[in-house]
């Protein structure tokens, strides 16, 4: 039988290490992960890219991004909820004044999830990695016990 060949794109050390895992439940996967955020995994792709894969893997803007730019499907690991809530419960968010950081495409999740928490968290959402510099610099003076945002 012929492995189905996946390439991984994981944005995060531990993303790659539940890829790993997961995999070894499947022994029909051959399995090459990476672990490279935004660009870094476009510089992966682009330059690591050896020999034939089925299918990409990966998450949020960094699965965005794969999409655009490889010839084969990109499965989207979707950000949950639970991540959601771990973010806010590690910061301290259902206590203190915080702000989170995202890319916009989760913007509807995450607000809906800080309502319904009742939340005292300032949301800003980004549509690329360059806004985010700009973006820490105007909300650094605002006094935040702790920012939530992406591995970027």
């Amino acid at each position: 039988m012929k492995k189905i060949r996946v390439l991984g794109i994981a944005p995060y050390e531990g993303m790659r290490m539940q890829m790993w895992s997961l995999a070894k439940e499947f022994p029909e996967i051959d399995l090459t992960v990476h672990v490279g955020d935004l660009e870094e995994g476009l510089f992966i792709i682009q330059n690591q890219f050896q020999g034939e894969y089925d299918i990409a893997i990966s998450r949020g803007a960094t699965a965005s991004m794969l999409k655009k730019h490889l010839n084969i499907p990109v499965i989207e690991v979707e950000i949950s909820m639970y991540d959601i809530l771990c973010a806010i419960k590690l910061s301290n968010g259902m206590i203190e004044k915080n702000a989170m950081i995202f890319f916009a495409d989760i913007e509807k999740s995450v607000t809906s999830f800080c309502e319904l928490l009742d939340c005292d968290i300032d949301i800003y959402p980004i549509e690329k990695v360059e806004d985010i510099h700009d973006l820490l610099e105007s909300i650094k003076q605002k006094d935040y016990h702790a920012i939530v945002c992406d591995v970027v």
